[in-house]
C-alpha cells in the first residue's frame, strides 16, 4: 500500500496509528493530495507543521504505527511463547499481576520489532521498485534500476522543478531530457541541474534493454463549485473521469503545436485539465476537515 503511494504520488496526510489497516487498505484520508511539482518533503495536511506525515516520511510512519500495534500485542505474545510448546492462550490468560505482564511484554520484544522493520524496509522497497519499473516500462529488471534510474529521475525532477505525472507522460512519449524539460518548462520555475539522467537512460534505451514508458497520467486544472452551478460541475467531472478512463489518448491536442487560441474549446479545456491548472494552488494543503 504504501509503496504504491510513493510510486503515485500520493499524500495519506494524517497516518495516525488508528488510520492504518493490517488489511493494507488506504483509510481515513482526510487532507490527502497528489503529488504536483516533485516536492519529496511535501507537507498536504497543514496542521503537520513538523513534516511528520511529509511524502518521503510515509514509509517510515506505516512501520511505526506497526511497531505500535506490535507493542500491543507483545503480552499476548510472550504469554504463548512462554508455553512448551508455544500454544493460544486460553481465556483469562491476563489474569496475571502486572509484573508477569510486564514480563511476558518484555520478552524477546526488542528482536521482534528489529526483524519486523527490517522485512517491512525490504518488503516496501521491493515493492516500490517493482512499481516504479512498471511506470518505466523497464521491461528487463536491472540489481542498479533505483541507484542509476529511479532515484537520479527523482531527484532530476526535484532540481527542474518538474511535475510528477506529468514527467512520466512527457516520457511515455520517447522523450528525451531536452523534450522533458522543454515541455514542463515555465518562466516562473528556476531550471537548474544537468541532463545526466536524460543521457543514461536514453543510452540504456539504446543498448535495447529498456523503452520508457508511461502507465498512468494525472489529469489536474480547472475547478468550478459544484454547490453553485450543479450541472456544470457534473459536466467538468464526467469529462474528468472520461479522460481518467483513456489515459493514452491525446488529450488537448496533446500532438498539436498550435496555440491554445487555435484549439477548440473543448481541446482548450483538456489541455488546461493536464496542466498545472493555477500556480497559487500548488502545494495547497487541505485540513483534516476539508
Amino acid at each position: 500500500m504504501v509503496a504504491a503511494w510513493q510510486a503515485y504520488g500520493f499524500m495519506h496526510g494524517v497516518i495516525n496509528t488508528d488510520n492504518v489497516s493490517v488489511l493494507g487498505l488506504t483509510i481515513d484520508y482526510g487532507p490527502y493530495a497528489f503529488m504536483d511539482i516533485f516536492n519529496s518533503f511535501h507537507i498536504c495536511n497543514h496542521t503537520d507543521s513538523e513534516g511528520r506525515y511529509s511524502y518521503r516520511s510515509q514509509p517510515d510512519m506505516v512501520i511505526y504505527a506497526l511497531h505500535v500495534l506490535l507493542n500491543a500485542l507483545a503480552p499476548l505474545i510472550g504469554a504463548e511463547q512462554s508455553s512448551s510448546p508455544p500454544k493460544a492462550v486460553s481465556p483469562g490468560w491476563s489474569e496475571v499481576s502486572n509484573d508477569q505482564i510486564a514480563a511476558w511484554k518484555d520478552q524477546d520484544i526488542g528482536a521482534m520489532k528489529d526483524d519486523l522493520e527490517r522485512i517491512m524496509q525490504a518488503v516496501i522497497s521491493e515493492e516500490y521498485v517493482r512499481l516504479m519499473r512498471r511506470r518505466l516500462g523497464l521491461r528487463r529488471q536491472d540489481e542498479s534500476d533505483e541507484s542509476a534510474i529511479i532515484r537520479p529521475l527523482l531527484r532530476t525532477m526535484e532540481d527542474q522543478v518538474l511535475d510528477f505525472h506529468g514527467t512520466f507522460r512527457t516520457l511515455s512519449r520517447g522523450a528525451v531530457v531536452e523534450k522533458l524539460l522543454g515541455a514542463n518548462k515555465d518562466d516562473g520555475f528556476r531550471r537548474t541541474g544537468s541532463a545526466g539522467w536524460g543521457r543514461r537512460e536514453v543510452g540504456r534505451d539504446e543498448e535495447g534493454k529498456s523503452e520508457v514508458h508511461s502507465e498512468a497520467v494525472g489529469a489536474g486544472g480547472g475547478h468550478c463549485k459544484v454547490e453553485k452551478d450543479p450541472d456544470a460541475g457534473k459536466r467538468v467531472m464526467a469529462k474528468v473521469l472520461q479522460m481518467v478512463c483513456s489515459p493514452f489518448d491525446p488529450w488537448g491536442a496533446e500532438d498539436d503545436s498550435r496555440p491554445d487560441e487555435e484549439l477548440s474549446a473543448e481541446e482548450r479545456e483538456e489541455r488546461r485539465y493536464c496542466g498545472l491548472g493555477d500556480k497559487s494552488m500548488l502545494g495547497f494543503q487541505c485540513s483534516c476537515s476539508s
